[in-house]
């Protein structure tokens, strides 16, 4: 983690117009970046994952009318004075939460559930601090999907949390209610000739 200092702190409207705001995160008025400026930070197999996961929640989301999801690190603030950023890799957003306006750059608006894809330059501790950071401003649900390791740490809250395998499914509880859907099957979702019309698990 490479932490850029300034002058004084900035704010996350000032951060939204910065160019560093595409490949950084802005952490108690301070611009972080994941890797370095110069390194990729992700990867095709990243990519491929967010996809898969995208193309699910959709399936399940749009015909029950469930609410929105946003894909692409989708700017949140986390927290105000000083301000906090994040831009999950998935979000959704129950009907009765998505805003009226969808906001340029970075909006006040918490998702209901995050999904974060571990990237190769994500330590350990970085990943919880980031599963940590959401939970503490309200998100409901957060999913942390490891792609080397095939898992799934789900967090509920501090005190809920619990690593799913691939034996594993992963569940939507009150925030997706009915949803289910096996961990072997989200790694490899794209390999399935069902992809996306069928929920399996």
């Amino acid at each position: 983690m490479v932490v850029k200092t300034t002058e004084r702190l900035i704010t996350a409207e000032e951060f939204a117009q910065m160019p560093e705001s595409r490949g950084a995160e802005l952490i108690r008025g301070r611009i972080v970046w994941p890797g370095t400026p110069e390194e990729p930070v992700n990867g095709w197999l990243h990519a491929n994952i967010v996809a898969g996961l995208s193309a699910i929640l959709l399936n399940f989301v749009i015909p029950r009318k469930l609410g929105q999801v946003y894909s692409g690190d989708p700017g949140m603030i986390l927290r105000r004075d000083p301000d906090t950023t994040r831009g999950p890799d998935v979000a959704f957003i129950r009907t009765e939460n998505v805003p009226d306006v969808r906001p340029d750059g970075f909006s006040d608006v918490i998702a209901d559930l995050v999904i974060e894809v571990v990237s190769p330059n994500d330590s350990a501790a970085d990943v919880e601090g980031k599963a940590l950071r959401f939970l503490d401003a309200g998100v409901r649900l957060v999913w942390v999907v490891n792609p080397i390791g095939r898992t799934i740490t789900e967090y509920r809250s501090r005190s809920q949390v619990r690593v799913h395998d691939e034996g594993d499914s992963v569940e939507g509880y009150d925030v997706l209610p009915g949803f289910r859907y096996a961990v072997a099957d989200i790694f490899d979702v794209q390999k399935s000739p069902a992809y996306p019309v069928d929920q399996p698990g």
